[in-house]
């Protein structure tokens, strides 16, 4: 049985809709256009002379585009429909729709579509909750764009949309009258862009079909520098490339870090029992060579602070880090002390970008939540609790044995350092 939602995504950008490519979020339906984490469309949904689709098929052609066959219901099974309507949808920093409609009969045709959008800027613990938003939401007109907005003391976010053809637009959508000649097409392009501290630039256009990652460099060039297999199966090859182009797919770029491709999480696990919780933080998921090899512990008992610009003054070279603070002091004590050091949300973005997969603190706990989503989003592993008084900076073995609990997201574990 066919899946009830299609997903698109691109780096942090990514779009959840039902089979006709309509949007329409409940507290049942976690569909939305979502950038950053944030829901910059709630409402997304196109109807013919004021009734909604019927899907004929949809092919997911890659990873960052879509598209909906549909026809308008004809009110029995034995009338054949003699038009059809095309979604074409790509996905990247906002999104790119084609809205085709195909007179098949011998006679013209005049239909009105109607285009209704609206946001509800629900971040996703919002959305998976099903929290009321606080703040303040407006919708306006400004010439041939619709502006969705939302304020809360000074942040602001938008939703700007926009179509290529003539259309009547007032503050929930667009309404267009369309007239096609017998056996021809009519076609508009439509433009959805979220704005954050400053306008994207949205990826795709009318029929670009080509892949834009965010990687620094042409997917050519990113899958001419894998790791290569030779191999008579036509199906593993293919897999191996779409796998690749896949994980391509998962990037994106952060403020803290210009230039630097840090890697996404997909959708987040309650929208997906292949998202971000539940594939890439789940113990008995979590591959092997990530918590077992070589490391380093390294001093950084100076530090004051466990933020980007603290931590780019330590050498922190290599895949697993043990990060000496001066914590350590604070296991003297039989009491807990709540003045302990953390990464703090940007610090953890940093070891992100420096390729850390495994960073050990010494005292109970790497950071608050911005630090956590930053690591395990990432993949990355966070050994909290470690006793380093001992322990001089160098290089070491280390061993990190988790007990295997199924479901989890943590768990009790015996960390060796053997030299």
């Amino acid at each position: 049985m066919p899946s009830e939602t299609i997903s698109i995504l691109d780096g942090a950008t990514f779009l959840v809709s039902d089979r006709r490519g309509d949007i329409d979020a409940s507290p049942d339906e976690a569909h939305g256009f979502f950038y950053r984490d944030t829901r910059f469309l709630s409402r997304w949904t196109l109807t013919v002379n004021g009734h909604p689709l019927d899907t004929l098929s949809t092919d997911e052609t890659s990873y960052f585009s879509a598209q909906f066959f549909l026809v308008p219901p004809t009110g029995t099974v034995n009338t054949n429909p003699t038009v059809s309507i095309l979604r074409k949808r790509s996905i990247g920093d906002g999104f790119h729709e084609d809205i085709t409609v195909l007179n098949h009969d011998v006679e013209p045709l005049e239909v009105e579509l109607r285009l209704e959008a609206d946001a509800d800027f629900a971040d996703l613990f919002e959305v998976k909750d099903a929290l009321a938003k606080k703040g303040e939401r407006s919708n306006r007109v400004e010439g041939d764009t619709i502006a969705l907005s939302y304020r809360r003391d000074d942040f602001v976010r938008e939703t700007r949309i926009r179509v290529s053809k003539d259309a009547q637009a007032d503050e929930h959508g667009f309404t267009l009258r369309v007239r096609v000649d017998p056996h021809s097409e009519w076609n508009t392009c439509v433009f959805v862009q979220p704005v954050t501290d400053q306008v994207l630039a949205i990826k795709h256009r009318h029929d670009d079909d080509t892949p834009k990652p965010n990687i620094g460099m042409s997917l050519d060039a990113f899958l001419a520098a894998a790791p290569a297999i030779e191999t008579d199966s036509d199906a593993l090859e293919h897999v191996y490339e779409r796998s690749l182009i896949d994980l391509a797919a998962l990037r994106f770029e952060s403020p803290l870090f210009p230039g630097s491709s840090l890697p996404a999480a997909g959708l987040p696990w309650f929208m997906t029992v292949f998202g971000r919780d539940s594939l890439i933080a789940s113990l008995q998921a979590l591959p092997l060579d990530g918590i077992v090899g070589s490391a380093r512990v390294v001093d950084g008992t100076a530090l004051e602070r466990l933020d980007a610009e603290s931590l780019d003054s330590l050498d922190l070279d290599g895949e697993r880090i043990l990060l000496k603070t001066r914590n350590s002091e604070l296991w003297e004590r039989d009491t807990f002390a709540d003045e302990f050091l953390s990464f703090s949300g940007d610090g953890a973005a940093h070891l992100v970008a420096r390729g850390v997969r495994l960073i050990g603190i010494d005292y109970l706990s790497v950071g608050g939540e911005e630090a956590h989503h930053a690591l395990l989003e990432a993949g990355v592993v966070a050994v909290e609790g470690l006793d380093l008084r001992g322990v001089e900076p160098g290089e070491y073995q280390l061993v990190c044995a988790p007990l295997k609990l199924v479901g989890s997201d943590g768990a009790p574990a015996r960390v060796l350092l053997l030299r």
